[in-house]
């Protein structure tokens, strides 16, 4: 087999990997919007949030510490960690709290603006060449946004801004993932994130309600945190679980550990004539 062979083979292998690491992703994405959406009635967004990080913490700390190295559990990336935690946290507050005024439909929509704006940052930040395709795509993606949100309407309110804020918070979390992904991996990466946005959200919340009038149609942004039952304790767990895949595969593509599109792609890798299959387990697993 000719080194030319070595170049190619990874390149596709990763893309594949990112490809279906993004797909599997968004569809786990909307499964949790649909049980967020539900589960809003009866639990406010805060708890939502917070139980969403113990689980995260109680599967990806254990499975951190079973797998061991390249994962690890102290990492001086912590500061990053915690700015994406506040990123995450009020980015995503901000999406839920949205879900009483707006159709599911509609909220997601205006949050597709996220990988516009990640594009476009990308671009901006971390040099990433984007093409002259890639930017009309953008374009049209962003007067699609317009078009769904839809400013001359009379039902435009500040409402409809908060998916679009939630987008931005987003796409500078997925920055910061992109700077910092060839350090930790996806796991590390989505066992900080996401507990830490639980415990940030907490003293979020409060400070929202202090600012807030909580009137009955507000009701979701409430501290007041019922104690679940039994099937409520299931379905939150269930919630979490999802997110914490979900998020842990989109992080997956960021990081360095696959690739779908970035200035690096358009590169030839440097491959050894010779790979060693333990280590090639180790980088993926």
């Amino acid at each position: 087999m000719t080194a030319s062979t070595y170049t190619h083979a990874p390149s596709l292998s990763r893309t594949l990997q990112g490809i279906t690491c993004v797909l599997t992703g968004m569809v786990l994405f909307v499964g949790q919007d649909v049980l967020m959406k539900g589960m809003l009635t009866h639990y406010p967004v805060w708890m939502l949030i917070f139980s969403r990080s113990i689980v995260a913490l109680m599967t990806l700390l254990p499975l951190v510490l079973w797998l061991g190295a390249p994962h690890r559990i102290f990492t001086p990336l912590w500061p990053w960690y915690l700015a994406r935690a506040m990123l995450f946290a009020s980015g995503f507050a901000m999406f839920y709290a949205a879900f009483p005024f707006m159709g599911l439909a509609e909220v997601t929509t205006l949050f597709f603006a996220a990988p516009l704006m990640t594009a476009t940052l990308a671009a901006l930040f971390l040099q990433e060449k984007i093409g002259m395709h890639r930017i009309a795509a953008l374009l049209v993606g962003f007067a699609g946004v317009v078009i769904a949100m839809n400013p001359t309407g009379g039902n435009f309110g500040w409402i409809s801004a908060l998916p679009l804020f939630c987008a931005l918070t987003y796409a500078i979390s997925q920055i910061i993932v992109r700077k910092i992904g060839e350090q930790d991996t996806s796991l590390v990466i989505g066992l900080y994130t996401i507990s830490f946005s639980g415990f940030v959200t907490v003293p979020m919340g409060f400070v929202v309600t202090q600012m807030v009038v909580v009137s009955p149609e507000l009701n979701h942004l409430r501290m007041s945190w019922p104690m679940p039952n039994v099937e409520g304790i299931a379905m939150l767990a269930f919630l979490g679980a999802i997110g914490t895949v979900a998020y842990t595969l989109v992080s997956r593509v960021l990081s360095d550990e696959c690739e779908l599109v970035s200035a690096r792609t358009m590169k030839p890798p440097v491959m050894p004539h010779r790979v060693d299959a333990t280590q090639q387990e180790r980088r993926f697993g």
